[in-house]
């Protein structure tokens, strides 16, 4: 009896040996594989964000404090309508003349 379970034993040993063999490092990448690989391509890429993120504040702030944010821009000239242009608005019901003269 004792030999019967010996190779039962042993029987067990060899199978339990070919499941733990890494035979999947010679086959296709798994999902697992890949999914590892997209996490670590975001991950560098969210790093690469935060990097381009963190030189544009830079770059804001150094204009703000220089003085320079607004040179250069001018302020929108109002824009003048005829007394023709502004009946159509008050006949389309569109022009309030109690607010339009504040």
């Amino acid at each position: 009896m004792d030999e019967k379970e010996e190779k039962k034993e042993d029987v067990g040993k060899e199978v339990s040996a070919t499941d733990s063999d890494d035979g999947n490092s010679s086959q296709a990448p798994t999902l697992i594989d890949e999914a590892n690989a997209a996490a670590e391509r975001l991950e560098a890429a969210n790093r690469e964000k935060q990097r381009l993120i963190m030189a544009e504040e830079q770059l804001e702030a150094k204009k703000v404090f220089s003085g320079r944010a607004l040179a250069g821009l001018e302020k929108p000239t109002p824009i003048s309508e005829t007394d023709e242009e502004y009946t159509e608005r008050f006949m389309k019901g569109e022009a309030n003349p109690f607010e339009d003269a504040k």
